[in-house]
């Protein structure tokens, strides 16, 4: 007969690890693997052409050209021409760059680039054929402009780097003298956005339900005044709309909580609301003023020597104003010639040339959808009306926004959590 030998005891160690060390080394090949992800991800988003700058660079803005932003990079630039008067194209350049490229905004409102690639891979040619200047910065980055540029490139100061690209898709660096740092470039479903270095108090904006239809841009003060767009911008903007006397109210008013709004194209209609408490004489002045310099009178005097000149003679006093009423609020009311301007006679500031857009801002019921289609609680621009107009394309020639406006349907600023950013959106 035979027995089998089983114990019921282990005496013999098995080679089963202690639980702690199982967790050691599943955290070591985590970290290892974050380790390898990270680092690829400073290393292939590197910033290498931005020391390509020239002199006089306000704006500069590096594109990281991969397969994954290839598509989106195409589709916001299309047919812009990335070199102030030549036709080079994204489309023409990618063939010979190694996923980098560099575009400059300079002070006197022309534009150039820089790439990274090698001396052999350039089709001497095409740049020949459009009369392009090529300079070597590095044995691997080039700047290409419309003339010889002296060179001073940028060292920003460093920013904050979202480290795991799993999460979001990044389409570069966006720089601007005036804040000295850079911000990343990010894409999101309905467009492109990127933070502003600014910060702002979070009790400022406007509700982004109660905008007309038909707004062309509405910008809220004084973040934009102070931040991104400065006083001598919103007086390009109002000068042909309001007239030129509006220094001497200009800067209390804008230091002010409150909105400036345009609505329409062809015959344009303002707002400007701001918290600022102007006396009431000093008010009916300025709409006085105003009115007579939009409308003087010229009148002809005979010289000594027999010659004729011309006076322009403006004089506040004939411009009759009345009181209305409208939402319960006192306006006054003047008008001359074509112009017509209400301006609330105390308390809130509110100056406009529509009495019903008026009306409407003063509806604290009247609810639209147009901030809907862009988020948006800062300032709200449609390209599609606003670039059109010459008052806003001359203060923005330079602009990169300006340049990719055709991309996008609505540039939006919006404040989260104290600080602000820009939505460039699709729709």
């Amino acid at each position: 007969m035979a027995y089998l030998h089983i114990p019921l005891t282990r005496h013999h160690k098995t080679t089963r690890r202690p639980r702690w060390v199982v967790w050691l080394l599943g955290f070591s090949v985590l970290g290892i693997s974050l380790f390898i992800v990270v680092g690829t991800n400073l290393w292939l988003t590197r910033n290498t052409v931005f020391a390509a700058a020239p002199e006089g660079t306000h704006t500069a803005v590096q594109l990281l050209l991969n397969r994954k932003t290839g598509f989106i990079l195409q589709k916001i630039l299309k047919n812009t021409p990335l070199i102030s008067n030549r036709g080079l194209t994204i489309e023409d350049i990618a063939p010979f760059t190694n996923g980098e490229i560099g575009w400059f905004f300079h002070d006197d409102g022309t534009r150039s680039i820089a790439i990274n690639s090698t001396a052999h891979q350039f089709p001497q040619e095409l740049l020949d054929s459009q009369h392009i200047v090529r300079q070597e910065i590095t044995p691997t980055v080039f700047l290409l402009s419309e003339k010889l540029q002296p060179v001073s490139g940028l060292r920003p100061k460093s920013t904050k780097k979202k480290l795991f690209p799993i999460f979001h898709k990044k389409l570069g660096l966006y720089y601007s003298a005036q804040q000295a740092k850079t911000v990343e470039i990010i894409t999101s479903e309905n467009g492109i956005y990127f933070p502003l270095a600014s910060k702002i108090s979070p009790n400022v904006g406007f509700d982004p339900s109660h905008i007309p239809e038909d707004t062309a841009f509405i910008l809220s003060t004084p973040v934009l005044s102070n931040t991104f767009i400065h006083t001598d911008a919103f007086s390009s903007i109002l000068d042909p709309l309001i007239g030129e006397p509006i220094q001497e109210l200009f800067t209390s008013i804008l230091s002010k909580n409150g909105v400036l709004i345009q609505t329409g194209k062809n015959n344009p209609s303002f707002l400007l609301f701001s918290e600022d408490q102007t006396p009431s004489l000093d008010r009916l002045r300025f709409l006085q003023t105003n009115l007579a310099l939009k409308n003087p009178t010229i009148e002809k005097k005979r010289l000594a020597d027999q010659s004729i000149t011309s006076e322009i003679i403006t004089d506040p006093s004939v411009i009759s104003v009345e009181e209305i009423t409208i939402g319960g609020r006192v306006f006054l009311r003047a008008s001359s010639g074509t112009h017509t301007f209400l301006m609330s006679r105390d308390g809130e500031f509110i100056l406009t040339n529509s009495e019903e857009l008026l009306r409407f801002w003063l509806d604290v019921d009247a609810k639209t959808t147009v901030a809907q289609k862009c988020q948006t609680n800062i300032g709200l621009i449609n390209t599609s009306d606003l670039m059109q107009t010459n008052h806003l394309s001359n203060a923005y020639q330079s602009n990169v926004l300006f340049s990719l406006s055709s991309s996008f349907k609505y540039l939006s600023i919006f404040e989260s959590l104290g600080n602000l950013s820009i939505l460039a959106c699709y729709e």
